[in-house]
């Protein structure tokens, strides 16, 4: 597997993980109320913070690979 598949995988299950945990989130939140669920929404929200980082590593990596050609 080549580095471009592997960072577009990740950037994918990066963005998968933060559909389940904040469907999760949700859920969690309406089952219990905001008092006792809402701190489920910390696992998406790092989740998102970490697929954007990925994200912008790739486009840069992208942008310094055309670079070199």
């Amino acid at each position: 597997m080549n580095m471009q598949k592997m960072n577009r995988f990740f950037e994918n299950f990066w963005l998968v993980f933060v559909v389940m945990t904040f469907s999760y989130a949700c859920y969690e939140t309406y089952r219990l109320g905001f008092a006792d669920g809402g701190r489920n929404f910390v696992i998406p929200v790092l989740a998102l913070l970490w697929w954007y980082m990925r994200r912008m590593m790739r486009k840069r990596l992208e942008k310094h690979e055309d670079f070199r050609k």
